[in-house]
């Protein structure tokens, strides 16, 4: 169960390097253009599809709140849920992401004060500011170090070690 994720990988990596090197021009001198052109083309397809599909994706109900659209969150929360905007539920939920968005705007501002104004270069200093927290603690350096080894050997895993994907 725990490579399932490989199930549409694979087949899709070895068709596009197969096809890019034995259906269009092979590996030799003579290998033409369209033997990267292709694969190249075959990927920019989803992508594409990607992006049209973000054009039509509503704003986050949680960055809505951060940046004080309330109403507009409210809409979004009530669309995405199928409920009207004064369902419980949704006013629940609203309430919760609003109370969260006050705690971590107040926690900021007592952290780190010089950051409290609402400016880019602020916003990009925070970034920076929440990855340090992740190397502060040992317990937290052991989390980042478990998350990376594992991402990292999903990666590697099913081409360095083909063996231990076998059932």
């Amino acid at each position: 169960m725990t490579s399932t994720y490989l199930v549409p990988l694979t087949p899709g990596q070895s068709l596009t390097n197969y096809s890019g090197t034995n259906f269009i021009g092979g590996t030799d001198e003579s290998q033409s253009d369209a033997a990267w052109l292709v694969p190249i083309c075959l990927q920019l397809a989803p992508a594409a599809i990607l992006f049209v599909g973000m054009i039509f994706m509503p704003f986050s109900p949680r960055w809505l709140i951060h940046h004080g659209r309330e109403e507009e969150a409210r809409k979004v929360l009530s669309s995405l849920r199928g409920l009207t905007e004064d369902h419980e539920l949704v006013e629940l939920e609203f309430l919760e992401i609003k109370a969260q968005s006050l705690f971590e705007k107040r926690t900021i501002a007592e952290l780190f004060p010089e950051l409290r104004e609402q400016t880019a270069w602020n916003t990009f200093k925070l970034q920076f500011v929440a990855i340090r927290k992740l190397f502060q603690t040992k317990a937290m350096f052991k989390r980042v170090i478990v998350a990376t080894v594992t991402m990292f050997f999903q990666q590697v895993g099913h081409s360095a070690l083909p063996e231990s994907n076998s059932c």
